[in-house]
């Protein structure tokens, strides 16, 4: 038996309408309750809600969620069968609403699920973090590096500086002109000894330690009896 010709036996009311009908009426559809159920399902039946015969699959989908087996039970639904119902339910509301035609899962099924879930999450989390730590690393370093380089480039410019006279710091340059070695070598008293004594042809005394009253002449050169 086809699932029109089941669909045709599931409502009384149609298969009623076949079983009094004349031949002339049955000719019309091929003398064929399956062509009879198929052309009254796309005329009358989808309009009027009714529902085709469907796998048991669904009738086990209608006994696994306690509200729908109380709905069927009720007699509301109109359906020929807990398997149409169910087929009903499932095309109409049941995917929408993210059910199983297996039926609900197992609480401890669906426990160690979410625990999974949270592991991977956890374990991602974690990964990102050491990826975040290993650039960071990597960062500092680079910047380390470059700092030091810049460290041994001021110092090696620095002793070539240093090793070139005409840019050693003032601090280190010494004197060089002849004036200067003048200066600083020559000290003390010059003369010469005559039948009189000793001449004294120039004295260098320095400053320090040396007081001498404002309005004293002293002689450049003179003699000693």
């Amino acid at each position: 038996m086809g699932v029109y010709s089941e669909y045709a036996n599931s409502y009384p009311d149609i298969i009623n309408m076949w079983n009094r009908g004349t031949n002339l009426y049955r000719s019309r559809y091929g003398n064929s309750l399956e062509e009879y159920g198929r052309q009254h399902w796309e005329k009358f039946g989808i309009k009027e809600n009714r529902m085709l015969p469907a796998d048991p699959l669904y009738a086990a989908y209608v006994d696994a969620y306690p509200d729908l087996k109380i709905s069927f039970a009720s007699g509301d639904t109109g359906a020929p069968s807990k398997a149409a119902y169910g087929k009903f339910h499932w095309e109409k509301y049941g995917q929408a609403e993210q059910r199983s035609l297996s039926g609900p899962p197992d609480p401890m099924v669906e426990l160690a699920r979410q625990a999974q879930n949270f592991e991977n999450q956890i374990a991602q989390q974690q990964e990102q973090f050491q990826q975040q730590v290993t650039e960071q690393q990597r960062q500092a370093q680079e910047q380390l590096a470059t700092q030091q380089q810049k460290a041994q480039e001021a110092q090696r410019q620095l002793m070539i500086n240093m090793q070139r006279g005409d840019r050693a710091p003032a601090a280190v340059k010494t004197t060089s002109s002849a004036a200067e070695r003048s200066g600083l070598t020559r000290r003390g008293t010059t003369g010469y000894f005559g039948r009189r004594g000793m001449r004294i042809g120039s004295l260098n005394v320095p400053s320090t330690g040396l007081a001498i009253a404002t309005n004293t002449q002293m002689p450049t050169s003179g003699s000693f009896a």
